[in-house]
């Protein structure tokens, strides 16, 4: 068995585990299933469009800005010892 089947399974196993109410083996209600309440509950909905917004204001952001920068996501430098624990203190 490979790392990626492995891991596939173990994520598998977990999300069922996270699905199902109490271990009855019930799976819980989605969002949108009848009778669940999702469309309806005010903290879901508040959390969702607080995270939405924050999430087109950082676009936003990064697009005027021209992406993230590349200061310290450049492997040239890295591989120079240009990091925070380097040995040499000029690349501090």
């Amino acid at each position: 068995m490979n790392v990626l089947s492995t891991a596939s399974s173990t994520w598998a196993t977990r999300s069922r585990r996270k699905r199902t109410r109490g271990g009855s083996g019930r799976s819980a209600p989605a969002y949108l299933d009848p009778d669940s309440g999702g469309p309806e509950n005010d903290y879901t909905n508040r959390g969702t469009r607080f995270m939405t917004y924050n999430l087109m204001h950082l676009g936003a952001m990064l697009k005027r800005g021209g992406g993230v920068p590349a200061f310290g996501n450049q492997r040239r430098q890295w591989d120079a010892g240009c990091w925070p624990d380097a040995a040499n203190p000029e690349h501090r």
